[in-house]
């Protein structure tokens, strides 16, 4: 299992410092005579933060003590499984109190297969959550505010999935819906509450050489709920249409691909549509079964915290994971992202490079350590920022 410590590195930072509950692990479960498993854990860490505001000047630094206890319970019955996870994670900033924080979330999972040919999956996703000074809702204002972004986020989302797995063609139907708004900051954080409705259709066709062709089309629209009445709406329709592959040729090698075109298109016309490529790619190389090196990259338009239209993200990344032995686990990554603003003046680079090491004392007890590093250029001094993270923890299975 990967340490905390990469699930709220700066890679997240794209997108929120809030944690994801993951019930897939089954290590350490405690069996029950219902036939649910249940898996708590507790984590806790101790990092050392360069630039907690994540701003170019005057940097804030400071240790920082999170503690995560979570809990997952897990039950499956044949080929059906259900599981419920919590997880909460308090942050206490030595030197910045003003950054402290507590998160929570919560995640329920069923998979259902009713026959060979019809299947589904129902997930659902509350967070109560946080952004760090500077980054997502308050992006380059990290002199500006006095605390950090909070904000709460609640999705429900699912596919169904007609066909044998053992024939040549699969249909999936997915739907979702998400709604996130923020509690603090509301001067601007209002204009960024939205929410977000998603129906989609993906074809698979094998071609029986453990390839499987690609068709999808996905619509997602995206509604804010406060305008802002110097900027306009920021309404907007996101359709890809989209080809591909997903392989496993051999145990050496796995991937997927998809490639086609985005379109975004705005309801009020002062905004600029956007039409281009957009595609996503990761390739996974095993050249041993305890060494994983995974390469992925990206482009996509999304819609941005500033004042742009949209952003035309271009994604590079690269992940190496090995197993030394049965208790000594490394990782390291690389991630480099360049971001077009439309709409306004702007391009930022960053850069994102780190490791970390686990080492299993035993079977109830890992101490992790890490570092992380971020560096972001900008054509607007203001979003210019880098920053280190080093950290030190330890997982309890309790």
């Amino acid at each position: 299992m990967k340490s905390n410590f990469f699930r709220l590195s700066m890679v997240s930072a794209l997108v929120s410092t809030a944690f994801t509950v993951v019930a897939d692990d089954r290590a350490g479960a405690i069996p029950t005579a219902s036939g649910i498993d249940i898996v708590p854990e507790l984590t806790w860490e101790l990092k050392h933060d360069n630039n907690v505001a994540n701003t170019r000047t005057d940097k804030v630094s400071s240790f920082v003590s999170e503690l995560t206890p979570s809990v997952a319970m897990v039950l499956t019955d044949g080929v059906n499984e259900y599981s419920l996870a919590s997880a909460f994670r308090l942050g206490d900033y030595f030197q910045s109190r003003q950054d402290n924080f507590f998160d929570a979330g919560f995640r329920a999972d069923a998979k259902m297969e009713f026959t060979d040919r019809h299947r589904i999956r129902l997930q659902g996703n509350t967070i109560f959550g946080h952004e760090q000074r500077g980054q997502g809702v308050s992006d380059s204002l990290g002199f500006e505010v006095d605390e950090p972004g909070r904000f709460e986020e609640y999705e429900i989302k699912g596919h169904y999935e007609f066909g044998a797995r053992s024939t040549p063609a699969r249909l999936r139907l997915s739907a979702g819906y998400l709604d996130k708004g923020y509690t603090n900051l509301r001067e601007f954080s209002q204009f960024r509450d939205f929410d977000r409705r998603t129906v989609g259709a993906t074809f698979f066709f094998s071609t029986l050489a453990s390839t499987d062709l690609v068709a999808e089309v996905m619509r997602n629209d995206i509604n804010y709920k406060v305008v802002d009445i110097d900027r306009g709406s920021r309404d907007n329709k996101d359709i890809s249409y989209r080809v591909g592959l997903d392989w496993e040729i051999t145990a050496l090698t796995s991937g997927e691909l998809r490639i086609g075109q985005q379109r975004k298109t705005f309801d009020n016309p002062l905004r600029e549509d956007f039409k281009g490529l957009s595609w996503n790619l990761s390739v996974t190389y095993e050249p041993l079964s305890y060494s994983r090196f995974t390469l992925e990259t990206g482009r996509r338009a999304t819609d941005p915290m500033t004042a742009a239209d949209y952003v035309k993200d271009s994604t590079y990344g690269g992940n190496w994971q090995h197993d030394w032995n049965s208790d000594l686990k490394t990782n390291v990554h690389v991630r480099y992202v360049n971001s077009d603003f439309v709409g306004v003046t702007q391009r930022n680079k960053f850069w994102n490079y780190g490791a970390d090491v686990n080492y299993r004392l035993s079977y109830w007890l890992t101490v992790f350590a890490g570092f992380d590093i971020a560096d972001r250029d900008s054509t607007v001094e203001r979003f210019i920022y880098d920053k280190r993270v080093i950290s030190l923890g330890l997982r309890v299975g309790i």
